[in-house]
């Protein structure tokens, strides 16, 4: 099954963030680098996470919500 436009849009864009992540992490910027990753991949949306984990660190937060695309929240004929 092939994935609708919008859900490849969506999963190069979380490539992107985690792969721009990685580096950030491997650059030594683990107090800033989900906000660093975020801003280098070029995802249009703001960043809103500024979670941190019990250590104090930083900890890269994201979700994903995407249709399916299989029609589930249509009405069915008869239903209103």
């Amino acid at each position: 099954m092939e994935l609708k436009l919008y859900q490849q849009r969506v999963v190069r864009e979380s490539r992107a963030y985690l792969n721009a992540l990685d580096e950030q992490y491997r650059n030594g910027n683990a107090q800033y680098a989900s906000l660093a990753a975020w801003d280098a991949c070029g995802v249009p949306r703001q960043y809103q996470s500024r979670r941190r984990n019990g250590l104090g660190k930083d900890l890269p937060t994201f979700c994903i919500k995407t249709p399916t695309g299989g029609g589930s929240n249509r009405s069915r004929p008869g239903e209103e």
